[in-house]
């Protein structure tokens, strides 16, 4: 007997309620800037953001980011002691302080590097992880191109000027998302206010720390080609929005731009979450199975950004399976997919769906009344 199979569609309807407001308009001076929502990656507002541009000390983002993969694997340990060499010594522009020729600690390498801006802690970082900063600098391009930052080009781990030393806002703002959802055991130190080293205490320069509710990191840059840039993290309660500006001529200038586009971010958007992971969002015809049905779920919360709307319920919900499925089936198995589509996202967005359940298979006999009846009647089920 021969079984066709085809491709189901179904109409999964989402119902939601929100206030009506009408989405202001906004811009800023800053040569280059982004907003994204940390969750979804979504982009609420973007000026020049794939242009690439000098990071300055926003650089130590992925300085940071290496380093904790190397915490992760063990590799290293924040109690380890490096000794700190003339090179790192040396280095030009912020400091820790550290001197020469002594022990330093992993973890005040890393508070000396995050919160004092150190460009001699983030030297001798790359010195003892890769031996040398050109070869953690080919590590941090590597990584760069790893993590989807198509424009990001690295010379050094501080970010003192290199005419080859490049990215882009869009490009931070992806290193901040994914730094931020990697290493979560990590990320304090980016909301870490002030540190001590070698008696001297200095403060952390982002300026939403000290203005903006629910701040929480990340890191500022200067030099003379750069201007004035600021990568941050702002979360009230379940949403995270990322704001990267760069190229402003004065630190007032960032400072004010930074929190009027945070501000207009969470004034203006929401992250609806459509399906809680586990839930059941339709259910996909059983071939020869001890049921008829098996649930198809998805293993992760769905969530759009979207401004306030005037009507959610514009959202369509589309799941599509080559059914039916043929028992016996077992839970976690990738079957299907649920696409998510509103008038408002430039492009629909897909997730898998898997199995809910294992549907056994049924006994011969029961097999062979099945067959004969699809066969003579083209019953199914």
């Amino acid at each position: 007997m021969t079984f066709r199979f085809y491709v189901a569609f179904l109409t999964v309807a989402l119902i939601f309620s929100t206030p009506v407001f009408a989405m202001s308009a906004v811009d800023t001076t800053a040569a280059h800037a982004i907003l994204m929502d940390a969750d979804t990656g979504t982009v609420l507002f973007e000026k020049a953001s794939d242009e690439r541009m000098y990071p300055a000390s926003t650089t130590k983002i992925m300085t940071a980011y290496l380093v904790f993969e190397k915490l992760r694997s063990g590799e290293i340990a924040l109690e380890q002691e490096f000794i700190t060499s003339q090179n790192a010594w040396k280095t030009e522009g912020s400091r820790t302080f550290l001197e020469a020729n002594k022990p330093v600690s992993v973890s005040n390498l890393i508070q000396g590097m995050i919160v004092q801006s150190g460009n001699d802690a983030s030297v001798a970082l790359a010195e003892a992880i890769a031996g040398s900063v050109t070869s953690f600098a080919d590590m941090m391009t590597a990584k760069a191109h790893e993590l989807g930052m198509k424009n990001s080009f690295f010379r050094n781990p501080d970010g003192l000027p290199d005419p080859d030393h490049m990215t882009s806002v869009h490009d931070l703002a992806i290193l901040a998302q994914h730094l931020i959802n990697d290493f979560p055991e990590y990320y304090h130190y980016f909301g870490q206010r002030e540190f001590e080293y070698n008696k001297i205490n200095q403060h952390a320069r982002n300026p939403l720390l000290r203005t903006t509710a629910g701040a929480d990191g990340l890191k500022t840059g200067y030099t003379a080609d750069a201007g004035y840039t600021l990568v941050g993290s702002v979360k009230r309660g379940d949403q995270r929005l990322i704001l990267v500006i760069a190229g402003c001529k004065s630190p007032s200038e960032r400072e004010k731009e930074a929190i009027k586009l945070v501000e207009w971010g969470f004034r203006e958007f929401r992250t609806y979450k459509l399906f809680k992971k586990g839930q059941t969002v339709a259910d996909a015809n059983v071939w020869l199975g001890t049921q008829q049905h098996a649930s198809l779920v998805t293993d992760q919360d769905i969530v759009a950004t979207l401004p306030v709307l005037r009507r959610v319920t514009d959202f369509t919900a589309k799941v599509t399976y080559t059914g039916p499925l043929h028992a016996p089936v077992k839970a976690g198995t990738p079957v299907g997919e649920l696409t998510i589509g509103h008038p408002m996202l430039l492009k629909p967005f897909s997730v898998k769906l898997k199995v809910g359940e294992d549907v056994e298979k049924i006994s011969l006999a029961q097999q062979a009344q099945k067959k004969f009846r699809y066969m003579f009647f083209g019953d199914l089920y």
